[in-house]
């Protein structure tokens, strides 16, 4: 499942290090490999709108992944991490789950 880890991991990779290897590695984490890991349960509750832009956004990291393997260009590769974020932030804000009786808190 989805974990902030990889996001900012990615970020201080490349960042404080230009560590490709690492961005690669999270990069994938964050790919197609992790699409399916929620519950099907999860899956079945989930609009389609949401599923659409998640398997995008999962298909973008590995793009990101593999030009971080290939040519590494600091460039591309902060222009795609910053349209995934922003992708990331507008899904997650548009959607989510909210418990009973904590509305607003």
């Amino acid at each position: 499942m989805f974990s902030s880890y990889y996001p900012r991991n990615l970020i201080q990779s490349w960042k404080a290090e230009n560590d490709m290897k690492e961005v690669a590695s999270s990069g994938h984490a964050l790919g197609m490999a992790s699409a399916g890991a929620a519950p099907a349960s999860l899956m079945a509750k989930l609009p389609l709108e949401f599923m659409s832009m998640g398997m995008g956004t999962h298909e973008a990291f590995d793009e990101l992944a593999i030009e971080a393997e290939d040519l590494g260009d600091q460039k591309v590769i902060l222009t795609k991490l910053s349209d995934l974020m922003n992708n990331c932030t507008t899904c997650h804000a548009g959607y989510r789950f909210e418990v009973e009786g904590q509305k607003g808190k």
